[in-house]
């Protein structure tokens, strides 16, 4: 027999909105590419982003955003990237996106950023930052920040 104590946590605040209230605030309606390596971060990330009624492409990999972003026509209003996955550089993705959608914004998505095109555009503003670990709830604000 074993018991486990837990601590005692005071009750959410009521001024500041938890995650169902983000998440059923209203549908965002944009097309979003999401890249992330990580299975359960990107599954976590393509559902929050399906529940708020958002059309969304997913990729593993560099190399999938990369054929993906060349396959396709219709441009993308965000890219949603993890900053460090294997195989080909962010930069790469960064600029394809950019040639493929110029109106498309960024947002990083990531514990740290180590590419010196993103950190520049991150310091200028031309991108958004999103620190890892975020839930669904703090993805769908902090997106709604970004297009509004």
């Amino acid at each position: 027999r074993f018991s486990i104590i837990l601590p005692a946590v005071e009750a959410e605040n009521p001024d500041i909105p938890g995650d169902a209230q983000v998440l059923d605030a209203g549908q965002l309606g944009l097309r979003v590419l999401v890249l992330e390596d990580d299975p359960q971060a990107r599954n976590m990330i393509v559902s929050a982003l399906a529940l708020n009624g958002n059309e969304v492409l997913e990729c593993d990999s560099g190399a999938a955003a990369l054929s993906l972003l060349e396959g396709d026509r219709k441009e993308y209003d965000l890219l949603c990237s993890d900053a460090v996955f294997p195989g080909d550089q962010l930069s790469d993705v960064l600029e394809a996106f950019e040639r493929h959608s110029p109106e498309g914004t960024v947002l990083i998505c990531s514990g740290y950023v180590q590419e010196q095109l993103a950190i520049r555009k991150l310091e200028s503003g031309e991108y958004a930052f999103l620190a890892k670990p975020f839930t669904g709830g703090q993805l769908i604000a902090r997106i709604r920040d970004i297009v509004n």
